[in-house]
């Protein structure tokens, strides 16, 4: 019986707890079988820990009724579904071969037409060119309900339009705020995006990227207080099958983990963790090194390792330089932690040698203390000393406001290679225990009670 659910399990494996819920509030189930099965896999979506099992003396069929209705319920919400129909039928537009019973979907769809759709833009641009699809037919009837729509809905189309270039410049300015350590964005702008989220006039998709800039705005400041209400009234709005779609789902638990993380939650950040790497996406790798992070930090390594093991060919095939110096950072770190430290090596020499003077683009800190890290642990303290003096580690790291991560591993390598003497070092290891930035680093405390066995 365990084989014949065996189907169910993996399909029950790779579900939100939105969807359940959503499921569980609009059906319109009468056996109390399904209604069952739907509450325990409510209990397993929300404590995969627990390793809920599901009734094998149900018959098997309802459980497969469940599967169909779950694709079914669900596919009619899910906004990107709705965007690869849309996208089909103008290609179908623009190759001349519509069938017939996808031109009456079409005049439905304009029957029912709303502004607020997720892609209510895109399937106005489609129909856009419909209309000169009807004009060299001739077909009068049908072009003049398309006529009509199109002049009905264009300035809703316009403002939509002229709002989402308006978010992506100042989603840009955003990012990039950081890099060029300078910033032009008012409060006003930050807010202006607050109120486009809540403007329920305007698309799901221009309220959703106006969301998107106003929380990495907050998470590059720090400023994380301001975000839990608008994440909650987002989270609200997705149990009632809004902004609904596997991607879109990925992309709010990995955000949602940003915040909790940063509010020192971290076991609720883990879960989001869990919840956003479940569906694979573009932005796959950057989700997992975020989870594998919060999972670091909570002292659960081997979970993180397995997690990244699982991921490796999603690594090495990435274009994004910073995601592939976290992954390889977080990885070596797990490594270092199972006293792996050959192994750290290894893949760090490899790695530098690939990245070269771009691993100073991205995290190059991070890098640089996993591998220092494992060279000082390994007993190979000349070659940190050399990769020191060659990349000017201490010197790149003095300005930043960070805590004194490699200057404590050069500290302790210089001491080993007999290059300060026993009453240098202490004071060093006296002055690094009080730098401002170290109370809230358990690593750096802890390695600096492991330099002081050297003594």
């Amino acid at each position: 019986m365990k084989i014949k659910l065996a189907r169910f399990e993996e399909f029950a494996d790779g579900l939100y707890p939105s969807e359940v819920k959503y499921i569980s509030d609009n059906n319109q189930f009468s056996d109390s079988e399904l209604f069952k099965i739907l509450e325990v896999l409510n209990q397993r979506v929300n404590h995969p820990e627990k390793h809920i099992e599901f009734d094998p003396l149900i018959d098997p069929r309802k459980y497969s009724k469940l599967i169909k209705y779950f694709g079914q319920k669900l596919g009619k919400i899910d906004v990107d579904q709705y965007y690869t129909w849309v996208n089909t039928f103008n290609y179908q537009v623009t190759t001349d071969a519509i069938p017939p019973e996808e031109q009456t979907k079409v005049l439905t769809e304009i029957r029912h037409y709303d502004p607020r759709w997720y892609h209510s833009d895109v399937f106005y641009q489609a129909i856009v060119n419909y209309k000169t699809y009807l004009i060299m037919r001739g077909r009068l009837k049908d072009l003049n309900v398309v006529k009509d729509f199109l002049q009905r809905y264009r300035v809703s189309y316009d403002l939509n339009r002229s709002m989402m270039v308006h978010i992506e410049s100042v989603t840009e300015r955003i990012i990039f705020e950081q890099r060029n350590k300078k910033s032009d964005i008012s409060p006003e702008e930050v807010n202006e995006m607050l109120a486009l989220f809540r403007n329920e006039n305007l698309s799901k998709k221009t309220r959703y990227a106006g969301l998107l800039a106003y929380i990495m705005y907050h998470i590059n400041h720090e400023d994380v207080h301001k975000l839990i209400t608008p994440i909650n009234e987002l989270e609200q709005a997705i149990y009632r099958g809004e902004f609904y779609s596997p991607r879109l789902l990925a992309n709010f638990y990995a955000n949602k983990l940003l915040l909790l993380n940063k509010l020192g939650k971290y076991q609720e950040a883990a879960f989001c963790g869990y919840l956003s790497v479940k569906h694979h996406t573009e932005d796959f790798l950057y989700y997992l090194n975020n989870f594998t992070t919060v999972l670091i930090h909570l002292n659960e390594c081997k979970k993180a390792l397995d997690q990244m093991k699982d991921a490796f060919d999603v690594f090495k095939k990435s274009r994004n330089l910073n995601n592939r110096m976290v992954f390889i950072s977080n990885y070596c770190r797990c490594l270092n932690e199972s006293k792996q430290f050959n192994n750290t090596v290894r893949l760090m020499r490899i790695y530098l040698e690939e990245f070269k003077e771009r691993t100073f683009e991205h995290r190059w800190n991070y890098f640089f203390r996993t591998y220092l890290y494992a060279l000082v642990m390994n007993g190979q303290n000349g070659l940190a000393l050399r990769l020191n003096r060659k990349y000017k580690l201490v010197e790149r790291e003095c300005p930043m406001d960070i805590p004194p991560y490699l200057k404590l591993l050069v500290s302790a390598a210089e001491f080993s290679e007999l290059k300060i003497s026993n009453t240098e070092l202490e004071l060093r290891l006296e002055a690094f225990k009080k730098h401002p930035k170290t109370a809230n680093r358990p690593d750096f405390q802890t390695w600096i009670s492991e330099a002081k066995h050297l003594l």
